[in-house]
């Protein structure tokens, strides 16, 4: 594990004193420059792979429900963009649930995947073209350019993102868009619940963006900034966040148990139908004017390639 406190978007070390949240033996500290909230120490190969391959589960009732219900607000955006549709590569395309919906919509898609169980599942369930490895092993096997290249909840997880969207640039062609989704550090229910966040999520999340953080790195990594937005997103209402933040806290000494392995238990399920119910006026009435301020939990960015 590499024990560095790097901004990379600021090119300097952080404090040792700038400590965000603490979760078990993982700290998150932010950068007093720019504002990025960074994992330490980075977890190493090894680890993050046992990490996926032993907490990683996927309700797929859930899964395919969730991508169903968001995929239209993404692709209503691309035709608007590209009215005759095109080529479309998703980088961590999952189980291709974003990708089986595109294609349906007239996409020609591609797909890279680095679990070789959510791949195969996309390849044999799906009828996708998914490739079983990271952008940089598979990039000249790539048929470019793509009029699209997206990236859902991917850039928080990777140890280089300013690398990778470099990387990802060369497969857009001029004038093609980069979707992205990422949680928001600087939602009202981050600042909330801080260190007890879901998405404070050692070691899977090594970085956690605000509006500014992930504009910054969309412009150092060559991108032009089109439409930035924040909404609930893949996240649970703010009601569920904040009650499932105090159980953590009630529950468990430490804060590092995440209550992942509750989330499939009756009595979870419950208190998250209860919260949806509680909430639905909110939804409506609170959550337009967080979403318009960028304080809701996730932000979805789209930017051009100015190539």
């Amino acid at each position: 594990m590499s024990s560095n406190r790097f901004c990379y978007l600021c090119d300097r070390m952080v404090p040792a004193e700038e400590k965000y949240a603490q979760r078990g033996e993982w700290s998150y500290f932010r950068c007093t420059s720019c504002g990025l909230v960074l994992l330490h120490p980075v977890p190493s190969d090894s680890v993050l792979e046992e990490y996926y391959n032993n907490s990683y589960e996927v309700d797929f009732d859930s899964y395919f429900k969730g991508v169903k219900s968001r995929s239209a607000v993404t692709l209503d955006e691309l035709a608007r963009h590209f009215p005759k549709q095109g080529r479309l590569l998703e980088v961590g395309c999952s189980y291709g649930g974003f990708l089986d919906a595109a294609r349906g919509k007239g996409w020609d898609v591609t797909g890279i995947e680095l679990s070789r169980s959510a791949a195969n599942y996309a390849r044999e369930r799906l009828g996708l073209r998914v490739f079983s490895a990271t952008l940089q092993d598979q990039i000249k096997q790539l048929e470019e350019p793509y009029d699209v290249l997206v990236m859902f909840h991917v850039i928080e997880h990777v140890a280089d993102p300013l690398t990778l969207l470099e990387s990802c640039r060369k497969l857009v062609k001029p004038g093609g868009l980069l979707v992205l989704k990422t949680p928001n550090v600087a939602s009202s229910i981050a600042k909330l619940t801080g260190a007890l966040w879901h998405w404070v999520s050692p070691p899977a999340h090594l970085y956690l963006y605000s509006p500014e953080t992930l504009g910054k790195l969309l412009e150092k990594s060559g991108y032009q900034a089109a439409k930035l937005q924040s909404s609930q997103g893949d996240a649970h209402n703010n009601l569920f966040a904040v009650v499932s933040a105090v159980g953590r806290k009630v529950f468990f000494r430490s804060n590092a148990e995440p209550l992942v392995h509750l989330r499939r238990s009756l009595p979870l399920r419950i208190v998250e139908a209860g919260c949806d119910i509680l909430y639905y006026p909110f939804r409506l009435l609170l959550d337009p004017w967080l979403g318009a301020r960028l304080r809701q939990p996730e932000l979805y960015a789209v930017a051009v390639n100015g190539e």
